[in-house]
């Protein structure tokens, strides 16, 4: 999946027209992350409750045109 970014700083990965259910994600530093599901689409951010670090699972909606941000906090 096409990724972007400032490693250990921001990340940003886009789906296309390759929706899937879930990703698992492995941001190998020990930094946390804040996630954020983009609905391209429809030009809508979902942040989500958690922080992330490690490996970890994000639960997508499986729709077409998603990406999935994560800035350190």
């Amino acid at each position: 999946m096409p990724c972007g970014g400032v490693p250990s700083e921001y990340y940003l990965f886009y789906f296309g027209f390759n929706p899937p259910a879930f990703r698992i994600f492995e941001i190998p530093d020990k930094n946390r992350y804040k996630v954020d599901i983009i609905d391209t689409w429809n030009m809508t951010i979902n942040e989500l409750d958690s922080t992330y670090k490690g490996q970890f699972r994000i639960d997508l909606p499986g729709k077409q045109y998603i990406a999935v941000r994560m800035r350190k906090i």
